[in-house]
């Protein structure tokens, strides 16, 4: 995958998403097996649709108010059920979905940053590659050499180290009817 992720669990889970059919499904799976909001479904399906939102605005700028608004909640609401679920703060996520979506442009129209920028609504291509850069720590550039899930792992990995995500073990299958834990069978 890159030399950002150096265990062979996330590399081999990285080749089981396939981001290109749906994106922002890819990338919200690939976050949810990584273990954000591993053992939440309502929390996986909150990041999908605030990731989802910047992408069908036209010029990609959702704010927390009106995503609030469109998830027919309050903005306070919002934060606190991404803080309980563990995940980024509203804005975090709204403003790496509008990454997203221009990234996701770039690699696939082939047009140079800044037109690439300014078609999704940036003012400037310096405005999209600094906030890339703030929120990834990774440059257009780079991150079209690597990919979207490069992109995506960035993004947690610098979410986890200023403290706006926690990473949690998904949670080992359970019995549906009695609870008890599901333990794989010897040998196989």
């Amino acid at each position: 995958m890159s030399p950002l992720v150096r265990d062979p669990g996330v590399v081999a889970l990285a080749r089981t998403v396939d981001p290109e059919e749906n994106p922002v499904v890819g990338v919200a799976e690939y976050l949810r097996r990584r273990g954000l909001a591993a053992d939440n479904p309502d929390a996986v399906h909150l990041l999908q649709r605030l990731l989802e939102l910047p992408q069908r605005q036209c010029r990609g700028r959702v704010s927390v108010e009106r995503a609030a608004s469109l998830l027919y909640t309050s903005r306070r609401t919002l934060g606190r059920q991404c803080q309980k679920a563990g995940l980024p703060p509203p804005c975090h996520i709204l403003a790496f979905g509008r990454v997203l979506k221009t990234f996701r442009f770039l690699q696939a129209s082939g047009l140079s940053v800044p037109k690439a920028s300014t078609a999704t609504g940036w003012p400037d291509p310096f405005s999209f590659s600094n906030t890339m850069h703030r929120l990834t720590g990774v440059r257009p550039s780079t991150g079209r050499i690597r990919g979207l899930l490069y992109l995506a792992e960035a993004w947690l990995q610098r979410e986890v180290e200023v403290g706006g995500a926690e990473i949690r073990a998904p949670r080992p299958p359970h019995c549906p009817s009695c609870g008890s834990q599901i333990r794989p069978e010897p040998g196989g």
